[in-house]
């Protein structure tokens, strides 16, 4: 999951991890809703594992980068998911993380518009052998089709 740094090793794409930034109503209620990236320096940002600049593309193409800042910060995935629907703050999240809580309405996304940098695709790894094994290339193939079945991983409009 993220972008592949260079190695021995052979990756396969096999789906898309789209980020987003999302909140709860109520805290969006409280704090208002930002219109533009740089208006997340004005809110309660949830970080993970210390990163406070974040990125985003707009629909013209301009990247943005913003030093955010929050009293919540974790290295843990599911927490910052917690506290974005307990209404602490604004979360950058992975789509699939949180698609059943867009849908049933606990989290909001915010700047949708927006895309969040850097993109991240979701590899299947093996090692630097010729030729993997049948069993492994049966397994990648599986699950790589299973994701095209996820609309939150492989996105119809990608």
């Amino acid at each position: 999951l993220g972008e592949p740094s260079s190695s021995t090793h052979k990756m396969r794409r096999i789906g898309e991890s789209t980020r987003i930034m999302v909140a709860a109503p109520d805290y969006l209620a409280r704090q208002g809703t930002p219109a533009a990236p740089m208006d997340l320096r004005h809110h309660e940002c949830l970080i993970r594992s210390d990163i406070r600049s974040w990125s985003t593309r707009g629909p013209d193409g301009a990247v943005a980068n913003v030093k955010v800042s929050g009293k919540f910060n974790t290295n843990l995935a599911e927490a910052v998911t917690e506290a974005a629907l307990s209404g602490m703050g604004i979360a950058r999240k992975c789509r699939w993380e949180v698609v059943e809580h867009l849908g049933d309405g606990s989290l909001t996304e915010v700047l949708p518009e927006h895309t969040v940098l850097p993109e991240w695709g979701i590899f299947a790894v093996r090692s630097p052998s010729r030729t993997p094994p049948p069993r492994a290339r049966a397994f990648t193939d599986f699950i790589a089709g299973k994701f095209k079945e996820i609309e939150a991983i492989n996105p119809k409009s990608a």
